[in-house]
């Protein structure tokens, strides 16, 4: 239950994050940029946590998960999402003309998009991954690598001694994907779990009070403290995870009931979401009155809206497989 309320939420973050950033970028310099900039800051373990309810899922042992089926039915679904999404994209921004019909327009697929190939490549190293799980002790090793070199890698002057090593296995998001096995496999005390959730909070303290400060003297936007592989987010959405893992118990069957029926439409949500964000978040409705009160309404409106959307499509025979 716990990976559904994850999934829901993430998807919502994934349309903060987004929508957020249009406003961000927006109002950029302007005595309202704090909030945009803030609400993307936090939205940004959406990602994250997507990768990791994946990796709790395909490396579970008692999961069957075959090379057979990973090759034959997986990495082609999600390869085939790729392409028509990155076709069916074009050819919608150049009917509302937001897009040239050039041959370099085409050959720069939305930028959101790059979350499928990234999971494909994720993918072709289950097996492998699947093998480093058996032993707990292989799991943890394993965490300290990805943490220690994505924290070098983020700081330039110890970066030079470290990106020698091409320590790439043990970069990216293969990680989160270890991450989110390790987190719903094994269980915390009481004193464990509040110690990640304080340095999630931590984790994600630094990351605002890095974004704000940054963009004070500024003459364009920075964005560096938003990088989902960064200590800081590796922290947060751990202890986001955990905390949903934890407390999930107490959510309301009225809850329940509506994370039950939205869970198999995230990854659609994901998807669409973007054109609902150039369609209808434009510049007259995002600034009809106080960010304060549109930015909220329209993540909301838009989420609603791509789930809209993907319960039609998903409704049509074949259109479904596009979504799903």
């Amino acid at each position: 239950m716990y990976l559904d309320i994850l999934r829901v939420v993430s998807a919502l973050a994934v349309v903060a994050t987004h929508l957020s950033a249009v406003e961000y970028y927006d109002v950029f310099g302007q005595p309202i940029w704090w909030f945009p900039a803030t609400l993307d800051t936090v939205a940004h373990c959406a990602v994250p946590i997507f990768v990791m309810i994946s990796g709790a899922l395909f490396l579970n042992p008692d999961r069957r998960v075959t090379w057979r089926s990973l090759s034959r039915q997986k990495i082609p679904h999600l390869f085939l999402l790729y392409i028509f999404w990155w076709v069916a994209y074009f050819f919608l921004y150049v009917a509302l003309d937001l897009r040239p019909f050039t041959r370099a327009a085409f050959l720069k697929p939305t930028v959101h998009l790059w979350f499928l190939p990234m999971l494909i490549g994720l993918y072709l190293i289950v097996p492998f991954l699947r093998q480093l799980v058996k032993n707990k002790r292989h799991i943890c090793y394993f965490l300290i690598l990805w943490i220690a070199f994505t924290t070098f890698s983020n700081v330039p002057i110890i970066a030079r001694f470290t990106d020698p090593f091409l320590m790439n296995f043990v970069m990216g998001y293969a990680g989160y994907f270890v991450m989110g096995y390790f987190l719903a496999a094994y269980s915390f005390t009481r004193r464990q779990n509040r110690m990640i959730y304080y340095l999630g909070i931590f984790g994600v303290a630094v990351a605002i009070a890095g974004t704000l400060i940054s963009n004070r003297s500024a003459d364009v936007p920075v964005t560096g403290w938003m990088h989902s592989l960064t200590p800081m987010y590796i922290l947060f959405s751990a202890a986001v995870f955990l905390y949903v893992k934890n407390h999930s118990r107490h959510c309301g069957q009225r809850v329940r009931q509506i994370v039950d029926y939205m869970k198999d439409y995230t990854l659609g949500i994901y998807l669409v979401h973007i054109f609902w964000i150039r369609f209808f978040a434009t510049e007259p409705v995002r600034h009809c009155c106080s960010i304060y009160i549109t930015l909220p309404v329209l993540i909301i409106a838009i989420f609603l809206i791509s789930f809209l959307t993907v319960a039609i499509l998903k409704r049509i025979p074949v259109v479904n497989k596009i979504v799903t």
